[in-house]
């Protein structure tokens, strides 16, 4: 018999079958194929004269036994199944079905490298901050549409048409009110008329017209001041068209600071009027 025939028929009855696809055949004498051999009986093979069959196997990756659990459903050459070819095993796969090409972790489910819940290869708005609640496409949401996201947006809910400051709360202009004064000043009778335009397209909002004041006088001058300031703003837009019974003015005296009241330039911003939709 061919000595390279007989070699193949000892190792093929002491070894079992390795993962991968066929490798190579041993061959008898007449050059016909007597047994396919795996990459995995191919590194039995060459381990064969090695001090250390189960040390030579290690080295190249492979167990001397086969490890495969009973119960999971394995291909021709012994290995578990991977049915979306992502290379975690079916039967470890927490994430089956991944479309090829996509990059998975070890449990077998798409990356999402920023952790907004939006794998990377649907993501459409990479590097979120973390926290930040996003869209199905990954992108931060701004539910109201003011140009503040909803993760920063301090004042949720602004109507449509609304003029917003960084934090997405409505703010009637910067400096609407002179020091100690509830007057309105004219250059800011065009930003009331863009409310009252608001409330016409938005015929069921009611909103709390909340004055504030700079830390200037005590907090009992302060909060007459900052009511006084909410009732001007709302005697406005009354007169502009809106039903009284939509607006409910409150003063904040200077409780509620947008800015420093250490600059004047901070106590300006101070002095007033935000309004609030309410239900």
């Amino acid at each position: 018999m061919n000595k390279i025939t007989l070699l193949g028929g000892m190792v093929l009855c002491i070894l079992t079958l390795g993962c991968g696809a066929p490798n190579y055949s041993l061959m008898d004498s007449d050059s016909h194929s007597t047994k396919e051999i795996s990459p995995r009986e191919d590194a039995q093979l060459s381990c064969l004269n090695a001090g250390s069959t189960e040390e030579c196997m290690r080295s190249k990756e492979y167990s001397l036994k086969d490890q495969t659990p009973s119960s999971v459903k394995v291909d021709e050459w012994g290995c578990p199944l991977d049915s979306d070819s992502d290379g975690v095993p079916d039967h470890l796969d927490k994430c089956p079905g991944t479309p090829k090409g996509v990059k998975v972790d070890s449990r077998g489910c798409p990356l999402d490298t920023d952790g907004d819940g939006v794998p990377d290869y649907l993501d459409e708005c990479p590097g979120t901050p973390e926290g930040v609640i996003v869209d199905c496409k990954g992108c931060p949401l701004d539910s109201d549409g003011d140009g503040v996201l909803d993760s920063f947006d301090k004042c949720p809910g602004t109507p449509q048409g609304a003029l917003v400051d960084e934090d997405g709360c409505w703010t009637i202009g910067d400096t609407l009110f002179d020091f100690d004064k509830y007057n309105i000043k004219a250059e800011y009778h065009s930003l009331l008329d863009q409310v009252v335009t608001v409330f016409e397209r938005n015929p069921s909002l009611r909103a709390e017209i909340q004055g504030h004041t700079d830390n200037f006088g005590t907090q009992a001058y302060n909060q007459t001041l900052s009511n006084r300031r909410a009732a001007a703003v709302v005697n406005y837009l009354v007169q502009g068209g809106v039903d009284r019974e939509r607006l409910y003015p409150v003063g904040y005296d200077f409780s509620k600071p947008r800015a420093t009241n250490e600059t004047a330039e901070g106590r300006s911003l101070n002095r007033r009027v935000e309004i609030l939709p309410v239900q």
